[in-house]
């Protein structure tokens, strides 16, 4: 479906739940009491330095989804 398919209301509303989903993973990917709760909790199953790397994983692969996220906001809002 084509963004020619989809009224204005309906790509305003696109947008704006688009916005919403990627400040949720922005603000996952940058917190870093987020890391230090994961970290903590990995550090239970896993070696230290494994626990560190899987925080840091997950924080960077959610920063660049939330950053994802807000260019296609942008790019609905633009249409």
């Amino acid at each position: 479906m084509s963004s020619g398919d989809l009224s204005k209301e309906e790509l305003e509303r696109t947008a704006g739940q688009t916005w919403f989903v990627g400040g949720i993973f922005l603000g996952l990917g940058a917190a870093p009491v987020v890391g230090l709760v994961v970290y903590a909790i990995a550090r239970l199953f896993f070696t230290h330095s494994l626990a560190a790397l899987l925080v840091l994983t997950g924080a960077l692969l959610s920063f660049a989804l939330g950053l994802t996220y807000v260019a296609l906001a942008r790019t609905l809002e633009d249409e």
